[in-house]
């Protein structure tokens, strides 16, 4: 298993993954477990994976990660994590994605994102974030994110504009939903899209 590349274990209806399950997969570059039914994710649990790239865990059942969820992933570049139960993310959250250069958050229940949930996250260039019940937007939240170009979000609630036009007057592009909705891949070519986005 020292060689494999790439793990592909969607559709398996996986409720839970074990905390050394990945332990002798050090050249990973790839893992699939999405359409499952994971609940959590023990910490630290994806440390082993240093050389991995993508990580695709949309339309499972997770209702919370934290900042020892994806520690040691420094060489992670796509992270899709859609049509989960995600309700709040915490702070650091994502702090050693060093090179994540996508992450799809979209369709979760997301209500609250800490100020510093996406600390340490310096070459994202999209993230996605619609589709969720977000109760307001901190104007510093994306501090540190100097080269994103593309923000999907929802402005449902006109009294949420001040607060969109803030995070605009930084960043290149956002976009709301009627917009997101032409780029939003389904499940029958999500493996085709994080692919594309590399």
């Amino acid at each position: 298993l020292y060689t494999l590349d790439e793990l592909i274990l969607s559709k398996n209806s996986i409720e839970c993954i074990q905390q050394n399950a990945f332990k002798d997969l050090q050249n990973l570059r790839l893992l699939s477990l999405e359409n499952n039914q994971i609940t959590e994710l023990p910490d630290f649990v994806f440390e082993p994976l240093k050389n991995l790239k993508e990580l695709r865990l949309f339309n499972n059942k997770l209702e919370a990660i934290n900042s020892n969820t994806f520690k040691g992933l420094y060489n992670l570049e796509v992270l899709v994590m859609f049509s989960n139960r995600l309700d709040t993310l915490d702070t650091n959250t994502f702090q050693d994605l060093k090179n994540l250069d996508v992450l799809y958050i979209y369709e979760n229940q997301i209500r609250t994102l800490a100020s510093n949930c996406f600390k340490g996250l310096n070459k994202l260039r999209a993230l996605s974030l619609f589709g969720n019940d977000i109760d307001s937007f901190d104007p510093f939240l994306l501090n540190g994110l100097e080269n994103l170009q593309t923000l999907f979000l929802d402005v449902e609630d006109q009294n949420d504009l001040p607060q969109i036009m803030l995070l605009y007057q930084k960043h290149k592009k956002i976009l709301e939903k009627e917009d997101a909705s032409h780029s939003k891949y389904s499940n029958s070519n999500a493996n085709k899209k994080t692919k594309d986005l590399k």
